[in-house]
């Protein structure tokens, strides 16, 4: 999840949902993360209803991704394994 381009990440909000969620899935399925989790990740993008859910979605993906997620926290306990 390191390889994330953190200019597009700083971009989502202002993006159109659409838009933001494209993006998003896109980058989740290019990544190396665990199938069952990037089926969960997509799922939940796919139904944010803003495209700022959708940078929280991504940005808490890219913290955990590099080591600066929180222990035991609850979004970790809901995607068991990024």
């Amino acid at each position: 999840m390191a390889d994330f381009d953190l200019d597009i990440l700083r971009s989502l909000e202002k993006l159109s949902l659409n838009e933001a969620k494209t993006i998003s899935i896109d980058i989740i399925k290019a990544s190396k993360t665990k199938q069952v989790v990037v089926n969960r990740l997509v799922h939940d993008i796919t139904k944010a209803l803003t495209s700022k859910e959708v940078c929280r979605i991504m940005w808490q993906t890219y913290m955990s991704g590099t080591g600066f997620g929180t222990l035991n926290s609850s979004w970790k306990k809901h995607y068991k394994g990024i």
